[in-house]
């Protein structure tokens, strides 16, 4: 996803986009589209996962999509909508107080 999409900024995270988002690779694709595909398949996604296995800030792009006020769709850090979903689930569940 590159800082300058629109839909970056439809997703709900904050514009400008935090100063990691230079060093992110997906700012410099030829082919920004790659990381919002309309159907997030394993065949769809792969050369988003690709570029994003290299990246030096994958760490921080994965941050920011999970602390966004609301679910962002697309390829961010390698995961798909449906990944972060079930990340941000365990990691309720994990938090939550158990009942004794």
């Amino acid at each position: 996803m590159t800082p300058n999409s629109p839909r970056r900024w439809e997703t709900g995270v904050p514009a400008p986009g935090p100063a990691w988002i230079e060093q992110a690779l997906c700012a410099h694709s030829p082919c920004p589209d790659r990381w919002h595909p309309e159907q997030e398949t394993e065949n769809t996604v792969y050369q988003a996962r690709v570029w994003c296995a290299a990246c030096p800030v994958a760490t921080q792009c994965l941050e920011t999509a999970l602390a966004a006020r609301r679910p962002v769709t697309g390829v961010w850090a390698g995961t798909t909508t449906r990944q972060r979903r079930r990340i941000r689930h365990r990691a309720h569940t994990a938090s939550a107080p158990r009942a004794a």
